[in-house]
C-alpha cells in the first residue's frame, strides 16, 4: 500500500479523462493507483465473506454435531451454560478434580445471553445484509465517491 497522496495532472491538453498521466509525487500510473484502491463496496464484500466463514465454522462442533443455533441455560444467578441444538455444549473443557470431572465451564449469564443472541444465524443474516448493501452501493455509487 502506497503512502503517497497521489496527485495526477489535469488530463488536458495531452491526456484524457481515463488517462490523466502519472502521479506527480511517486510516478505511479493512474490505472495502477486505481486498481490498488479499495472501495466501501469492496470492504463490505470482504466483511460479508468473513462473517460467512465464521458462521459456517461455528455451525458444527469438532465432532460434526449441529451448533447452528445457541441457547443459554442459567444454572444459578451467577452462572450459565451455552448449548447448541440437542444440548450440545458450545463451551468445552475446564474439568478439574481427581478424575478430571470438576466444575463445568461456565460464563456469566450476561455473556451467555449475548453469545446466544449472536449465533451463526445472526452472522448469516448480517452477511446477507452486507452483501445486499455492497451490491446496491456498487451499482448506484461511482467508485471514486465511495
Amino acid at each position: 500500500m502506497s503512502s503517497c497522496n497521489h496527485s495526477f495532472p489535469d488530463p488536458f491538453p495531452h491526456g484524457s479523462i481515463d488517462q490523466p498521466g502519472d502521479c506527480r509525487n511517486c510516478g505511479i500510473s493512474y490505472q495502477e493507483a486505481r486498481a490498488a484502491m479499495t472501495t466501501a463496496a469492496d470492504e463490505l464484500r470482504a466483511a460479508s465473506v468473513r462473517l460467512r466463514e465464521l458462521a459456517a465454522a461455528a455451525s458444527t462442533d469438532r465432532y460434526g454435531r449441529d451448533t447452528s443455533t445457541w441457547t443459554s441455560h442459567h444454572v444459578n444467578e451467577r452462572d450459565a451454560r451455552l448449548f447448541g441444538p440437542d444440548r450440545v455444549r458450545i463451551v468445552r473443557g475446564g474439568s478439574s478434580g481427581p478424575h478430571g470431572r470438576g466444575v463445568h465451564p461456565h460464563l456469566a449469564p450476561e455473556h451467555a445471553d449475548y453469545i446466544a443472541a449472536m449465533d451463526p444465524t445472526v452472522g448469516l443474516a448480517l452477511a446477507d445484509w452486507l452483501e445486499t448493501t455492497c451490491i446496491s452501493l456498487a451499482a448506484s455509487t461511482h467508485p471514486g465517491w465511495q
